[in-house]
């Protein structure tokens, strides 16, 4: 399940509690991370450099209740462009408002392809339904 980042805690808390505008991205992006990003997304994202890799625009569902909360899941596969190099072992992932810098929105670790080590030519795809985005 997504964790919350730190950017969208407050931005989120200040909408909801002090009237404090928040707009929406009109488009959200995956990224591929060697460590856990932490709340702000910092850690571990696999190098643009030499290595054929960029974040990839995802789509989400609608929300839908599962008992136990709402939630969000990724309505589409994601293909990453094949590595040209190294990518290192994807261990969590995380969703950003850009597709360079922006503000990162939610973290979590990878189930679906855990510690999966990609290089030269490998494919990552990220499947539908495979990401869930959870509030309780």
């Amino acid at each position: 399940m997504a964790g919350f980042s730190d950017y969208l805690e407050q931005a989120l808390l200040n909408a909801t509690l002090r009237a404090t505008a928040y707009t929406s991205p009109t488009k959200v992006y995956l990224s591929l991370h060697t460590e856990d990003p932490t709340d702000d997304g910092s850690k571990g994202e696999v190098s643009t450099v030499d290595t054929g890799y960029a974040r990839q625009e995802i789509a989400f569902s609608a929300p839908t209740s599962d008992g136990t909360g709402y939630k969000c899941v990724n309505s589409a596969d994601v293909t990453f462009p094949d590595p040209t190099g190294n990518w290192g072992t994807i261990t969590h992932l995380a969703l950003w408002d850009a597709d360079t810098a922006g503000y990162c929105l939610y973290t979590l670790p990878d189930t679906n392809n855990p510690h999966k080590s990609y290089g030269i030519n490998d494919v990552c795809v990220i499947r539908a339904g495979s990401i869930s985005v959870k509030l309780d």
